[in-house]
């Protein structure tokens, strides 16, 4: 028997107050399923990369880039973005999947760089990892919320936060790198470029020139590595996401603001808010309260 789920990000998530109408696109989903014995998926190009919680059951998956392995309750496996996968349930059992692009805060971002700067860059073999105690917990707890709906935009996105916090804090640098290596390796330089700079770029334009490519490289290439989104529609969307997590926090000035985005002048980022959420940075920070 074929079971007809689809590895697709996208989910038709409720929105919470905060989220409605400010998080225009999700780059991180959850995903609580339960299998049958028997049951079967497949994939030809997976979206995004994938870490998959088998929670119970005994699950056989194949694939070019992991072989052929049985996963068994508590195992936890990060699978690459554009991996071509196939998988039987041996034994019914349930897995929570979590679709992500790369993780951003700045801990990862060390995580990544140290790799990137001290491993050659050759082909690795997709490890697992054991779901621990504060794992489990943080498992226990996503698969009660998706199964009372208690989920939004706003909390996938948190909540893949504390998973890489839980990450850090309960395993070693070691599992950690050869867990995300496969991931990390399926990077082009391009896409580790973008995700390293845009954060600090005030616009697109400023981005393009940083990357020694020529606009029309740039933009073949962004498409190339980020499917059908514009550059300019994918980087509104992430500076959008800057701004609301930095406009949440309690107390936020609009001085505070602008060095926490790392930008230049208060014109800079007047404009910039101007453009993105048709009001000041002051209004917004106002709305964000509220």
């Amino acid at each position: 028997m074929r079971n007809c789920y689809n590895f697709n990000p996208i989910k038709d998530f409720k929105s919470c107050l905060y989220s409605r109408g400010l998080y225009e696109n999700v780059s991180v989903a959850f995903d609580y399923l339960k299998f049958e014995t028997g049951n079967e998926v497949y994939t030809e190009n997976l979206p995004k990369n994938y870490i998959i919680a088998f929670l119970s059951g005994e699950h056989e998956v194949t694939g070019g880039s992991i072989g052929k392995h049985l996963f068994k309750s508590g195992d936890l496996v990060c699978l690459p973005r554009h991996s071509k996968i196939s998988g039987i349930t041996r034994n019914s059992g349930e897995i929570i999947t979590i679709s992500f692009d790369i993780p951003l805060s700045h801990c990862d971002q060390r995580i990544i760089h140290n790799y990137l700067t001290s491993q050659p860059m050759q082909r690795m073999k997709i490890t697992t990892i054991p779901i621990r105690q504060a794992m489990k917990c943080f498992f226990d707890m996503m698969r009660y919320l998706i199964d009372n709906e208690r989920v939004c935009l706003h909390l996938h996105k948190i909540k893949l936060d504390e998973f890489f916090i839980l990450l850090r804090g309960f395993y070693k640098k070691s599992e950690v790198i050869s867990f995300l290596g496969p991931a990390i390796l399926g990077m082009s330089e391009f896409s580790i470029y973008i995700y390293s700079h845009y954060h600090t770029a005030a616009n697109l334009q400023e981005l393009i020139e940083n990357s020694c490519y020529s606009r029309a490289v740039f933009y073949r290439k962004f498409k190339e590595n980020f499917g059908t989104l514009t550059p300019q529609r994918w980087f509104n969307i992430q500076k959008r996401s800057q701004f609301l997590d930095v406009g949440s926090a309690l107390e936020m000035t609009p001085k505070v603001m602008m060095h926490k985005l790392n930008l230049r002048s208060m014109s800079t980022m007047t404009r910039l808010c101007k453009d993105l959420f048709d009001c000041s940075p002051n209004a917004l920070i106002k709305k964000l309260k509220y």
